[in-house]
């Protein structure tokens, strides 16, 4: 009720309060009977529909065969990567039309050429309603004869019993992307055709495929619920029909695999950035991310050389696009450049680097650069052939001058050559050389952005183009023919830096090609390196069931010896001739040489004579066992291996390694003859010999090397006279540092010898020996023992040892024993902490920070190792029970945090005490009216739900629900007061037909109309409502 204080002065607010209040309750009053009667007057969809003679609604399917349409009653939703697609509403206020799209598919049999239609249709009868939309998607098939196809049709129509089509439409849906062959190019063509080249209420277009495969009679099937397949007439409407929902992706997925696609066309590779390591292997500094398709074939960075080669080759009987962006770097003097190279070498192979910009060194290769940096002639600095030399030396390989200034773009050709090095001599390179119109680019164009970049091959004029987009968006073409020789290619893109510096990247998009059946073929040495390079023929072409042929190469200084059975290169060899079995790479066939090693045996002997100060021989002369040195030659490098024997001469080699067979040999770079004493003969003495590094008692050990011709050595002899030698001794000092187990602690300790000399008197006839004495004492200096972490020694030092010549050699032990170990206290403090937040997350009250608990416990640190060991912490200890504060009209969630017990492992404690609001019993706001203050008295109605969702209730009152005042939701027991229910009003939910709903037949019909009344019936009592507290009021 308004005050009577107030009245006059709001009276004018209050009429216009209850102005609008009126037209709001109309307004939902209309709404509610608009949704009613949709409700009532449309059928319920699930995922499953069954419909009979009797329903205002028929679905029906349309298959197009040549000419003439029928029509099935098979209902098939395709779907878009899996997810149902619902069909539109469109509400009409004064007709209640309602349009339904359906759409349709079908599956491919296995026992027909895989002929499918999907049709969809929608169709609706109104008796007054006029057709004003008709969209038909339709998917033709073109072939000189029926050929089997996937077909797919979109139709929907509408009819009325006055029909007056105003307006038709009809649309296909086609695939257009960058990698539009991704269904392993089953979709090859695209062609639209219109009924009018200018009618613009009329538009169709259509996708077809052409494929080789068996004829057959393009018809619709119709799938009922039996599971059966018939043949539907144009006019037949199934009693009873079944919608199901087939994946898109299934549906592209069920083309791929299709035996009804796999033509010429449909064997075309596809690769994109998903499967591109599937095909393609990185060397060097490339590096690939797979979530943008970039291959960085260069980072920018110094000497870098990376690439990126196909596993397999290119059928060049077959058209095959590459299309992607390469980015030259953001440094326009920075170096190298990108190159692309098809050749018909092995799929390993990899150019060389640098100014060749990893084309230089392929066979038979045809390719084309983007070159960044201007490279004149370089002379080869290795005399190697080209097949030896690492793919990274661009200076030994050597390379062509530019033909332009760069950067520019020209296709380059590489043929077998021999080129000068730089010292004169002859090698053989497959040299690279520019060719064609060489196109500038723009220093602009290395700008660090992408740029499109497009390889078109056209397998039947065998024409390659090269087209690059610039910075300023012009488009750069190069053309150029590949001979009819050139069968299957393999593909690698290459990318180098040097002193100047670039980051270099290719991005790709796709790339479509057929695979060629091929195989590698390597000539290699025992080792796994490379020799020569070569090809393998395809006499019937590079294709499945095909054969293949290799020969063996004539390499100078090398043998061939076997093919490789897996101990060489870890692979096993193919046979040398044999039958492709596989597109792709179907393996390799190595050839495995060695040198033509060369062998020679040459035989050192040793004579030594003994003889008097005349000549005269005193005896038989001594001759030593021969050693015989056999020398091998590798013809390739001209190295020599010698070996050495006593026991044969044999020179039988190992085809294979070069080495001796007989194991009398021995490894080696020289040999020695063993040292021979001197006979004593009564009455002389030696008092020479002509043996180098020899004394008078021996003939020392004499060594021998392939160069060593035969010795022969004299030893005089003189008649004895007493003889004066002197004699040395040495005495050594050793101290060993040891720990107590007897393990060493320490190096030893070795002091510098000390020797000690004396004089001995030989009897020339006797040899009697008269000593004279030692030399005097000397001293070994004292010792400190070392300083070993966490040990003592048992002694500081050893002490100053004086010892003669009569003394041993001294030697002393010093045991460690290890250090007791360290003990500290370590601490550890424990904390609790408690938050009070709203149930919004916000701060309700200030956190509670309790008195911190601290540990403690002991450490023992090992003294070597430093390994620490601890006890247990200190007993546990208790953070208080906390009462949650009160907050007024809030109640928390917990009304304290009860005693907690901590120990030293325990963490810091956080609790969070949520304050929800007290409930009230409040009247419902409506969401579009402001509540007018002055007049408590009015309930305000609740808004009109703005989502289709399950029906929101208010929240219950904590207080009785016996009307107390006007403005609680109860029933007042006044009969002039507003009626108003204790409970909100509920939303009635739309479902529409793309939405799951459960199975429903007649029951959800009569489920859904009452719904309606009741919808209806509500809406009546509240216009009711309204008109009756107006009257009230006036």
């Amino acid at each position: 009720m308004l005050k009577k204080d107030n009245f006059g002065e709001h009276k004018t607010h209050y009429k216009l309060y209850k102005c609008g209040k009126n037209w709001a309750i109309m307004g939902i009053t209309l709404v509610s009977l608009g949704v009613g009667t949709v409700t009532m007057t449309r059928a319920a969809a699930a995922d499953s529909e069954v419909t009979n003679d009797s329903a205002s609604q028929h679905v029906t399917s349309i298959s197009t065969d040549a000419s003439k349409n029928q029509h099935t009653s098979s209902n098939v939703i395709l779907t878009n990567d899996d997810k149902s697609v619902s069909a539109s509403i469109n509400q009409d206020a004064s007709a209640s039309v309602v349009n339904k799209a359906v759409s349709a598919t079908s599956q491919e049999n296995s026992s027909v050429q895989n002929t499918s239609q999907a049709t969809s249709t929608s169709k609706q009868e109104s008796s007054s309603a006029k057709n004003t939309s008709q969209a038909t998607s339709t998917s033709n098939q073109e072939a000189n004869s029926a050929k089997s196809i996937n077909q797919a049709t979109r139709t929907s129509n509408q009819e009325s019993s006055s029909t007056k089509n105003t307006s038709q439409t009809t649309s296909t849906s086609n695939q257009e992307a960058n990698s539009a062959k991704s269904i392993n190019q089953a979709i090859r063509t695209s062609n639209q055709e219109s009924s009018s080249a200018k009618n613009t209420s009329q538009t169709t277009s259509t996708s077809s495929r052409k494929i080789n495969s068996t004829k057959s009679q393009a018809q619709s099937l119709t799938t009922t619920t039996t599971g059966k397949a018939v043949r539907a007439t144009s006019t037949s409407v199934k009693k009873y029909s079944t919608k199901t929902k087939v994946s898109y992706s299934t549906l592209l997925q069920q083309l791929r695999t299709s035996k009804a696609l796999i033509s010429d066309e449909a064997a075309l590779t596809h690769v994109d950035k998903d499967n591109f390591l599937k095909y393609f292997s990185l060397n060097g500094s490339a590096t690939y991310d797979a979530k943008t398709g970039i291959v960085t074939i260069t980072p920018n960075q110094n000497n870098q050389v990376g690439n990126f080669s196909l596993t397999s080759k290119i059928d060049m009987n077959k058209s095959f696009t590459l299309t992607g962006q390469v980015n030259l770097g953001s440094n326009p003097n920075g170096a190298d450049g990108i190159g692309f190279a098809f050749h018909s070498g092995n799929t390993t192979d990899v150019g060389n680097a640098g100014g060749n910009l990893g084309i230089g060194g392929l066979q038979d290769a045809i390719g084309f650069k983007l070159d960044t940096w201007f490279n004149s002639y370089q002379a080869p600095s290795s005399d190697k052939n080209g097949s030896e030399i690492s793919s990274t030396n661009s200076n030994g390989f050597g390379w062509n001058g530019d033909s332009a200034n760069a950067p520019y773009g020209t296709f380059v050709k590489t043929s077998n050559q021999e080129i000068s090095t730089a010292n004169g001599s002859k090698v053989q390179r497959w040299w690279a050389r520019d060719t064609g119109e060489s196109q500038a680019l723009s220093k602009a164009d290395i700008d660090g952005n992408f740029h499109d970049f497009v390889v078109n091959y056209d397998g039947a004029t065998r024409t390659l183009t090269v087209s690059y987009t610039q910075a300023s968006g012009k488009v750069l073409t190069w053309k150029t023919t590949v001979a009819s020789s050139y069968q299957a290619m393999a593909m690698v893109v290459s990318a180098s830096t040097g002193a100047a510096k670039n980051l270099q990247q290719f991005k790709l998009t796709s790339f479509d090609f057929q695979e060629a059946a091929t195989v590698n073929v390597k000539y290699v040495d025992t080792t796994g390196h490379q020799l020569a390079q070569g090809t393998a023929n395809y006499p019937d072409g590079a294709y499945v069931n095909g054969r293949y042929t290799t020969k063996q190469l004539i390499i100078p200084n090398y043998r061939f010896i076997k093919m490789d059975d897996g101990s060489v290169t870890g692979t096993k060899s193919l046979d040398a001739n044999g039958t492709l079995i596989q597109s792709g790479d179907n393996g390799t066939v190595i050839y495995v040489y060695v040198p033509e090693y060369m062998a020679i045996v040459k035989t050192v002997n040793e004579t030594i004579n003994h003889v008097d100060e005349n000549g005269h021989a005193l005896t038989t002369s001594y001759t030593a066992n021969p050693i015989h040195i056999l020398t091998v030659t590798n013809p390739v490098d001209g190295t020599t291996t010698p070996y050495y024997s006593t026991i044969t001469t044999s020179i039988e080699l190992d085809a294979t390694t070069g080495r001796p067979v007989d194991s009398g040999w021995v490894l080696g770079n020289s040999q020695d003859f063993d040292a021979v004493t001197n006979p004593q003969i009564k009455g002389y003495t030696v008092t020479s010999t002509d043996a180098p590094n020899s004394d008078l008692q021996h003939v020392s050990a004499q060594t021998v090397t392939g160069d060593s011709g035969d010795l022969e050595f004299t030893v005089v002899y003189t008649k004895n006279v007493p003889i004066v030698t002197t004699e040395s001794k040495t005495v050594n000092e050793t101290i060993h540092y040891v720990y107590t187990d007897g393990t060493t602690a320490h190096d030893d300790y070795v002091a510098q010898p000390i020797t000690f000399t004396r004089t001995i008197f030989t009897d020339a006839v006797t040899g009697e020996k008269t000593y004279g004495g030692w030399s005097a004492a000397q001293q070994f200096a004292a010792v400190d023992s070392p300083a070993i972490k966490g040990y003592t020694p048992d002694q500081s030092k050893i002490s100053t040892q004086t010892v003669t010549g009569d003394s041993s050699d001294l030697e002393f032990t010093i045991v460690y024993t290890k250090n007791a170990p360290t003990v500290t206290t370590e601490s550890k403090t424990v904390n609790e902490t408690i938050h009070y937040v709203y149930t919004d997350g916000t701060i309700a009250h200030d956190d509670y920070v309790a008195q911190p608990i601290t540990f403690t416990r002991t450490v023992s640190t090992d003294a070597v190792t430093g390994e620490k060991t601890y006890g247990g912490w200190s007993a546990a200890q208790q953070f208080a029970a906390v009462d949650s504060p009160a907050i007024k009209g809030y109640t928390p969630d917990q009304s304290k945090i009860s005693t907690q017990t901590v120990t030293g492992d325990s963490s810091d404690l956080e609790f969070t005490v949520v304050y929800k609001a007290d409930s009230t019993s409040t009247k419902p706001v409506k969401p579009e009216q402001p509540t007018i203050p002055t007049t408590p008295t009015e309930p305000v109605k609740p808004g009109q739900p703005t989502t289709p969702t399950e029906p929101v209730k208010p929240g219950q009152p904590t207080t009785s629900t016996q009307p107390v005042k006007p403005g609680q939701l109860t029933t007042p027991a006044k009969p002039d007061q507003p009626m108003t229910s204790d409970k909100s009003v509920q939303t009635i939910t739309i479902k529409f037909v793309g939405q799951r709903l459960p199975q429903t037949n007649e029951t959800d019909q009569q489920h859904m109309t009452l719904s309606g009344l009741l919808l209806l019936a509500m809406s009546g009592l509240l216009g009711l409502l309204g008109m009756a507290k107006r009257q009230h009021k006036e």
